[in-house]
């Protein structure tokens, strides 16, 4: 369901804000046949109409007639820098991402290559981020350790049953700590983290995948191997530049991520670059202990080898 009564009241302050009567009039005529602020309103003819009674009266009489969501989307377009026909309002960002926000918070995702409001069924803080813009990540590198032998000692079924099982786990604590799973191809993937602190946030959340692997690996009717899985997570931060097709999404901070977990991190360990950990707090800090270097950056490690348990008391 759309959350009309909770964008109502934004929508009015950013029409009544940025606009003016006449443009208020002209965005009501892109989305109706026949629009009148000026008659709709009750008003008498004769009287100047304020941009804040225009505005309330195009709002009210959108969700009279089921055109709220029509509404929302030119505002936003317009918000965006897309002029509309005759309107040519101006909305400022920080009105803009208000908007967004709530829209987000109730599932709905704006869906800029065809400038219309999607219902994902995912409540999103993130707020909106503009196709093409660059913008600055932590990024979380995970990598199944061993699966090469896993897919040969194991039936298909089997494998994924399991990798699906650790999947949905992986995915619950990344957005536990506002991240998203941005690519995942069976054995390993990478997450992103947007909102503040996202180093800490990357971290932490490598730190719990760890601690709920742990209990995973314990429980026989999730992992039906006769072994426990093994991860490696490496952790870095950058610039990429944003795409709605996340398998787009190509930068040297990402490529950096998946290579520290790929060819410098250890089974069952996580690995940082000096980026991330200059971003943690002391506690956090005291837990890594310095590595070395990979490609030219300084990097941290955790080891978080608690299977070594399980296979000591097999």
């Amino acid at each position: 369901m759309f959350p009309t009564q909770q964008v109502k009241g934004i929508l009015i302050d950013i029409l009544s804000k940025h606009f003016s009567t006449e443009e208020i009039d002209n965005l009501g005529k892109e989305i109706f046949q026949k629009f009148n602020a000026h008659l709709l309103s009750g008003q008498p003819f004769g009287t100047v109409l304020k941009p804040e009674v225009a505005a309330k009266t195009i709002v009210e009489y959108s969700i009279k007639q089921e055109k709220i969501k029509e509404l929302v989307e030119f505002v936003i377009r317009i918000g965006l820098g897309k002029k509309i026909g005759i309107c040519a309002g101006e909305i400022n960002k920080e009105s803009l991402d208000e908007l967004l926000k709530v829209l987000s918070s109730f599932g709905f995702h704006f869906a800029s290559s065809r400038g219309i409001l999607e219902f994902t069924n995912e409540q999103d803080n993130w707020g909106y981020l503009e196709e093409n813009k660059e913008y600055y990540f932590s990024y979380v590198s995970i990598d199944i350790v061993g699966n090469s032998q896993i897919q040969n000692k194991y039936e298909k079924d089997k494998i994924q049953d399991v990798y699906t099982r650790l999947y949905k786990l992986i995915k619950v604590v990344i957005e536990l700590y506002n991240g998203k799973v941005w690519n995942w191809a069976g054995d390993g993937g990478i997450a992103a983290f947007y909102l503040n602190p996202i180093e800490e946030s990357a971290v932490l959340a490598g730190i719990k995948i760890f601690l709920e692997l742990f209990l995973f690996n314990l429980n026989e009717e999730r992992n039906k191997f006769d072994e426990p899985i093994q991860l490696r997570i490496g952790i870095h931060s950058g610039k990429s530049i944003y795409k709605e097709n996340k398998g787009l999404i190509l930068s040297d901070a990402i490529n950096f991520t998946a290579h520290l977990e790929k060819y410098f991190t250890e089974p069952n360990h996580i690995s940082i670059s000096k980026e991330i950990y200059d971003g943690l707090n002391p506690r956090l800090q005291l837990i890594f202990k310095r590595k070395g270097t990979f490609e030219n950056k300084e990097c941290f490690a955790l080891s978080l080898d608690i299977s070594k348990f399980i296979l000591e008391n097999k």
